[in-house]
């Protein structure tokens, strides 16, 4: 395997209240040589399975490594001094471009590129911390990907069969969050 990469992480503070942050990573993960991996199911000579069912996988990706992942995070702090507490408002972005799957490079367990957005905003108490209430919304555009997939067409007699993975945040969800530090 090959591996070439760099990573990027910054952190701002714009005036007395906002912070911004970036955090970036590409990763050139590339299989060096594979002679004999195991063709995918449905896989045919036209794509590369020899008649002994196995493949040449040299050049190809190594499994749910993306080329680039960056996250972006906004925070501005809201000063309320007639209170006893201080608000803030966070946004951020995560982005990631497409990967596969699987290591027989398999085009039916490819994710294309998404990116997911969130916002919150917090009541903190500012003297000792002691509360924090969170109203916050996750994947506020309703962005749906696959967290992983596998080809099952062998476990069902060569039938259309794909095993998702669905994480809790591949769908929008919402709510209020409370801590509390006694």
């Amino acid at each position: 395997m090959l591996f070439r990469s760099l990573e990027v992480e910054a952190v701002a503070l714009i005036g007395d209240n906002l912070t911004l942050s970036l955090s970036a990573a590409y990763i050139d993960a590339e299989i060096k040589e594979f002679l004999g991996a195991d063709c995918y199911p449905g896989q045919t000579a036209e794509k590369g399975c020899s008649p002994d069912e196995t493949q040449d996988i040299r050049g190809g990706e190594l499994p749910n490594a993306p080329d680039l992942k960056f996250n972006l995070m906004a925070d501005y702090l809201i000063e309320l001094p007639d209170m006893p507490f201080d608000a803030s408002v966070n946004a951020s972005f995560t982005w990631q471009d497409d990967t596969n799957f699987a290591l027989t490079q398999n085009p039916l367990t490819e994710q294309d590129s998404y990116g997911v957005a969130n916002l919150s905003f917090t009541i903190r108490e500012r003297n000792d911390s002691r509360y924090e209430v969170t109203a916050f919304v996750r994947n506020l555009t309703d962005e749906h990907y696959r967290a992983g997939v596998s080809d099952l067409r062998i476990l069902y007699g060569g039938a259309s069969a794909l095993g998702n993975i669905w994480s809790r945040d591949s769908q929008q969800y919402y709510g209020v969050r409370a801590k509390l530090n006694f």
